[in-house]
């Protein structure tokens, strides 16, 4: 408890950020990260390799953008660093433990970014500028040939439902199809930079209790299709004990390591169509 309230105190961010519960959600997954160190290893291998994979192809390594950066758990950030003269981490939180690391470990090729790409349709950074697409804000990067959006753009279309159910209460039809738009927005805009695009996104997430019966299931997607998947795994976000002792919530991860190509190629399926 005593780290989690310091993360809370020495992390830099905005005071919309502390008053919205971003900075308390980014320390809470931090320890949750802590505690299911073994439950999340497989996942996060699972999607560091996908990005190992892609950056193993570039012909050229100039500047690489990290999209929702987060906790750097599933993100090669040695790799990233070591083979690429810039790279540049975007979240609208990054914890002190996570800047603590970059500066006790020299990486000064390595910069942080402070920009909401999940809260707003064209996301927001601390001056609250935004631009026409949600990632208008890349053609300010120069050199840019990798962009990593890991695990993001699940988190565009809760927070978009949340403001769809706050204005609109009930009556969700508009409101969610709205949702299904931003995500196809994000997914347009990062098909489109111009460099690789890596996708790491969870697609679904299902609560089981211990005989195995599904007691929920969401779609993160909202019906929106993406192409078929390099890779697809599990992840146990929340094991048995961390919500409840009876019940477990597992997310379904896809991943796409040339994702522009995927989506051009306009070869889309429902999320779990190809589920074996």
């Amino acid at each position: 408890m005593l780290a989690e309230l310091l993360h809370f105190a020495l992390t830099p961010a905005s005071m919309a950020a502390r008053r919205d519960g971003s900075v308390a959600d980014s320390v809470a997954l931090w320890a949750r990260g802590n505690r299911q160190r073994r439950a999340w290893a497989a996942h996060e291998t699972h999607a560091r390799a996908v990005a190992e994979a892609a950056i193993g192809e570039l012909r050229q390594t100039r500047t690489a953008v990290v999209l929702g950066s987060g906790l750097l758990r599933d993100v090669p950030i040695e790799l990233l660093r070591a083979r690429f003269k810039r790279v540049v981490l975007v979240d609208l939180v990054h914890l002190a433990s996570v800047r603590l690391r970059a500066l006790l470990g020299r990486w000064g090729n390595v910069e942080f970014m402070v920009r909401d790409i999940a809260g707003g349709e064209e996301g927001r950074d601390e001056g609250g500028d935004s631009g026409a697409s949600p990632l208008a804000f890349l053609r300010s990067i120069p050199d840019l040939d990798l962009v990593i959006s890991a695990n993001v753009l699940s988190q565009i279309g809760v927070a978009a439902r949340a403001r769809a159910e706050e204005i609109a209460g009930a009556d969700l039809d508009g409101p969610l199809a709205d949702v299904a738009r931003r995500l196809r927005r994000h997914l347009d805009a990062l098909a489109g930079l111009g460099a690789r695009a890596v996708l790491i996104t969870d697609i679904a997430y299902r609560v089981r209790d211990r005989a195995g019966g599904e007691i929920e299931h969401y779609d993160l997607m909202h019906g929106v299709a993406l192409p078929p998947a390099d890779a697809r795994w599990e992840w146990p976000v929340a094991p048995f004990g961390e919500i409840r002792r009876d019940i477990e919530r597992v997310h379904d991860v896809v991943a796409h390591g040339d994702f522009g190509r995927a989506w051009s190629a306009g070869v889309g399926s429902p999320p779990d169509a190809d589920r074996g």
